[in-house]
């Protein structure tokens, strides 16, 4: 088994020298082990390591000898298979490849199960050059990812364009947040008996710069798949907390903010910080502030939560939590 990035990007090539000179079709199969992370952060690295031994190993046993198998690093290989002659084969090598991943792993006294996302990437139809055939190839394998795993996917010239559009996308999210190009809406909550407004619900839209306003549901999954959830809600936080204080200043009586917090958001080690920050700031008083929170969200880890959520309620901060069925 080739053992590095630059050894298997050789062999790859002069494989695909071979492919152009023979006229033959050449497969490269990008394949990432499924939760490979849970089993470093449960059972240690150490076993993490033998997992990627044997899979490695398995993953020999079914290739020709022709072909050529590398671990491209962490939980990532590569398989490169010459003079590919039907689709068929690729589908059926495919299939094996995730069916000998899935078979059980004992490794002491554990036994683990695995599972792997596989990209597909062919030369000629796709590209002709080795570094573009391993950008597919990955392309190929992270859309294998979004459709749950244990898959395999070619790839497609859509795939690119989707790709790009997501880097696109998170480049204006960064510059967004940092130019504040968000606007904060409020929905009141009422007493429906008195008619009296009990409260406020902040809700935040993207004032994009060229594609203009955009729902939550295009930017949210997108800010929490980056890490820039965190810094997103840290502004629609700060921005709402001065409306409301203001609105306040002005003798009206908005009532309470209601602003919904995730574990992520918990768990931020500054945030008791940025809202007593923000308090000062902005003459906001800390009875104004209602987190709400998903007992979905507690239950992720309920110790450390209810112990931050105690440090906030000693702040006067007030909480609702939200059943989710």
């Amino acid at each position: 088994m080739v053992g590095t990035n630059g050894i298997f990007r050789g062999s790859l090539k002069k494989g695909l020298q071979a492919a152009k000179t023979l006229q033959q079709e050449l497969v490269l199969m990008f394949i990432d082990l499924d939760r490979f992370k849970k089993i470093n952060d449960s059972l240690g690295h150490s076993v993490g390591d033998e997992v990627l031994k044997i899979v490695g190993k398995r993953l020999r046993l079914i290739v020709d000898s022709d072909d050529t198998v590398a671990r491209l690093g962490g939980d990532e290989f590569l398989v490169m298979i010459k003079d590919v002659k039907k689709h068929d084969a690729i589908l059926k090598k495919a299939d094996k490849i995730l069916n000998i991943i899935k078979e059980p792993i004992v490794i002491d006294h554990y036994t683990l199960y695995s599972s792997a996302s596989i990209g597909i990437g062919r030369y000629p139809v796709d590209d002709v050059t080795a570094d573009n055939l391993l950008k597919y190839a990955d392309t190929a394998m992270y859309k294998a990812k979004e459709e749950g795993g244990n898959n395999y996917q070619f790839y497609t010239k859509e795939l690119t364009d989707r790709a790009y559009e997501h880097v696109m996308m998170e480049r204006d999210l960064r510059e967004s947040i940092k130019n504040g190009d968000f606007e904060v809406y409020y929905q009141p909550q009422m007493n429906v008996k008195t008619g009296k407004i009990l409260g406020l619900e902040a809700l935040v839209r993207w004032n994009h710069p060229t594609v203009g306003m955009l729902a939550p549901d295009i930017f949210i999954p997108l800010s929490e798949k980056t890490g820039l959830i965190i810094e997103l809600d840290l502004w629609v936080m700060k921005r709402a907390m001065e409306d409301v204080a203001t609105w306040h200043a002005e003798g009206l009586n908005p009532g309470t903010l209601a602003l919904n917090v995730s574990m992520k958001q918990l768990e931020y080690p500054y945030l008791q910080e940025e809202i007593e920050k923000n308090s000062q700031n902005f003459h906001f008083k800390h009875e104004w502030l209602e987190l709400e929170i998903t007992e979905t969200e507690v239950m992720k880890n309920p110790e450390k939560v209810i112990g931050i959520l105690d440090d906030l309620h000693a702040l006067g901060v007030q909480f609702h939590h939200v059943m989710v069925a």
